[in-house]
């Protein structure tokens, strides 16, 4: 551990940074990737320092669902609801599927509270909340709580993440939206229309007891927002779900990944474009992506296997949608064949479901 003489004075910190002001590993962001790079390095002798803007660690624009790529984490079943059974609509046509591995729902806030709790009172990490970084140097973040220095920087920082920017690296942004309606289901629509929304989608699952969370992902490249807005509001209709348009709560997600390790500095979750551009989904990979680089950090030579398997599926399920996107016309029969398949268990397996 480093000392400082300056006093610790920070009071919207969660706890005391014990007067240090310079650390092993600084890591931007308190979402899911950057508090599991957290959890990983808890207790390694390792000094650590992560550092959020917001008050509230958690709270997201997100459906929140959990595949079986989460299960190794840990996340408490207590903390989400499961669902086995899924529709896929097609335009007009059906396909029910019953997962081997049930599709959990969680909410942002619980699992971000989760996790933080996995690192609260660890006498290797020092956590700040509200707080704002404004600068990123090579060996520093600027603060306005103060500067920091690092032996290695991560960026967890998501998609519009400032050390990123710092890294000159494009990016590639989608748009999802969501919003809960309190009605209670106990299973789980995938709504595609190529027709009229070309691949983009949209969802309604179960969330809390009698809550059922709704939304829709799309790429904007593809397809404009309010032509997504007037298919939405059709389905809503077509569902007959109360709507309107101020209850939407949206988020942008980055899926254009350009690597993690750039010297000593670092990239996790949405600023290193993990999220999978098919489905939108995120939560696994930026857990992933988080605790392979704290391994990383940890071990120079560790080679990564766990984030190149989880790469290897992004590049699946992108390629799919590239194939989808190369041909418009057959879009409706390739979506109708992947619906097919994944009735198959050994599928659900290969494509991460």
């Amino acid at each position: 551990m480093y000392e400082s003489d300056h006093e610790c004075r920070f009071s919207s910190a969660l706890y005391c940074l014990s007067m240090q002001d310079r650390f092993d590993a600084i890591i931007i962001g308190m979402g899911p990737a950057g508090l599991q790079c957290a959890r990983t390095l808890k207790n390694t002798g390792k000094s650590v320092l992560i550092i959020d803007r917001k008050t509230v660690i958690g709270p997201k624009p997100c459906g929140g669902g959990l595949t079986y790529q989460d299960e190794p984490f840990g996340i408490p079943e207590s903390i989400s609801r499961p669902a086995s059974t899924h529709i896929i609509r097609i335009g007009k046509h059906e396909t029910t599927i019953h997962l081997h591995h049930p599709l959990r729902s969680i909410t942002r806030l619980d699992l971000g509270q989760f996790l933080l709790k996995e690192i609260t009172g660890v006498p290797n990490i020092s956590v700040l909340t509200d707080t704002k970084v404004t600068e990123i140097h090579k060996d520093s973040a600027v603060t306005d709580k103060g500067t920091f220095s690092f032996k290695t920087l991560v960026g967890a920082d998501g998609t519009d993440s400032m050390v990123r920017r710092f890294l000159k690296l494009p990016k590639k942004i989608t748009l999802g939206f969501t919003f809960d309606i309190p009605v209670k289901t106990d299973k789980v629509l995938w709504y595609f229309n190529p027709p009229g929304l070309k691949t983009a989608y949209f969802w309604f699952f179960p969330k809390q007891e009698n809550v059922t969370n709704v939304g829709g992902y799309y790429d904007p490249d593809e397809i404009s927002f309010e032509k997504v807005l007037e298919e939405f509001k059709a389905f809503m209709t077509d569902m007959g779900f109360p709507f309107s348009l101020d209850q939407l709560k949206g988020a942008p997600l980055g899926v254009l990944y350009k690597g993690v390790a750039f010297g000593n500095i670092y990239l996790a979750g949405e600023a290193a474009g993990m999220t999978e551009a098919l489905t939108g989904e995120g939560i696994a990979f930026a857990l992933t992506s988080g605790q392979e680089v704290a391994k990383r950090i940890l071990d120079p030579s560790y080679p990564m296997p766990e984030l190149e398997r989880i790469l290897a599926l992004k590049r699946l399920r992108e390629g799919m949608l590239a194939r989808a996107r190369k041909h418009p016309r057959f879009q409706k029969w390739i979506f109708r064949m992947g619906a097919r398949m994944l009735k198959n268990s050994k599928y659900q397996l290969r494509f991460g479901t």
